[in-house]
């Protein structure tokens, strides 16, 4: 099973993201840009663009529930044509850290987003590393990145009422590093325990992180804190046959995981049924 530390940077269409970068020659600066574009593309509702944004391979997986043979920007379209117009921008993207060699290149994206109501607003910062090939002489982001729906408006700050039946856009993006606070929350009696508990607990984490689940559940500070319940202390609450059952067979609008490899599958329940 795969060893990355990664981080799931969710984006909502009702959190629309301002896309800027540094003007002038270069390499950083075209890497820069290209670690950007795909947020100016999310909030412009340009599915043609979106998809460009990326490499051909993690453009073809971006929905993953496209029909089969079905293009990008055909898959991409549908989603658009099913969700709201997104609301004012309240979140901001920006890189730095940009590292390249030859067709590769590294950069630190950072998403700082507002949180609460008009009269009480808290911050939040989200890090993730994210990587990029150049393509036929352009840079495209190669980081794993999935679109979807789900039911809702989402977002507190929303000035405006949320129609009913509503959906939002979210885009996850699954970098191959981390930095900042991510899922540091570890429960006492595993970190007592040690040992197999303890690789058990970081091993699913990590695939919890791989499979996008803070874009709807939060884990102490780390996620969103809807559509999806709060799993701090899910296994308190459900045991292990509980807890895979709610992956494989949800409740709408969370999605099946039932693609998930068998040892990813018992990762996450075991490590999802150690948060008491």
């Amino acid at each position: 099973m795969s060893r990355w530390h990664v981080i799931a940077l969710p984006i909502l269409a009702t959190i629309a993201v301002v896309a800027s970068a540094p003007s002038g020659p270069g390499t950083r600066a075209a890497v820069t840009r290209a670690a950007l574009a795909p947020f100016g593309a999310f909030v412009g509702r340009d599915a043609g663009a979106l998809c460009a944004d990326f490499t051909p391979s993690v453009s073809a997986e971006l929905v993953p529930d496209a029909p089969a043979g079905s293009t990008c920007e055909a898959a991409v379209g549908e989603l658009l044509a099913s969700t709201a117009p997104q609301e004012p921008p309240l979140a901001t993207p920006s890189v730095s850290d940009v590292h390249w060699q030859g067709d590769h290149a590294q950069a630190s994206l950072t998403l700082t987003t507002e949180h609460g109501t008009p009269n009480m607003l808290s911050t939040e910062l989200q890090t993730a590393s994210v990587t990029l090939e150049r393509i036929a002489g352009r840079w495209l982001l190669s980081t794993r990145a999935r679109l979807g729906s789900i039911a809702g408006c989402g977002n507190p700050v929303r000035t405006s009422k949320c129609p009913p039946g509503a959906r939002v856009l979210v885009l996850v993006l699954v970098s191959a590093q981390s930095t900042g606070t991510l899922l540091t929350i570890l429960p006492a009696a595993v970190k007592r325990a040690g040992g197999e508990e303890l690789r058990a607990f970081e091993a699913g984490r990590t695939v919890y992180a791989q499979t996008g689940c803070g874009a709807c559940h939060r884990i102490g500070s780390f996620g969103n804190a809807e559509p999806g319940p709060n799993l701090t202390h899910v296994g308190s609450a459900l045991s292990r046959s509980g807890i895979e059952k709610a992956i494989l067979d949800p409740t709408q609008p969370m999605p099946s995981f039932r693609h998930l490899p068998p040892a990813k599958l018992r990762a996450i329940v075991r490590f999802l049924s150690l948060l008491r």
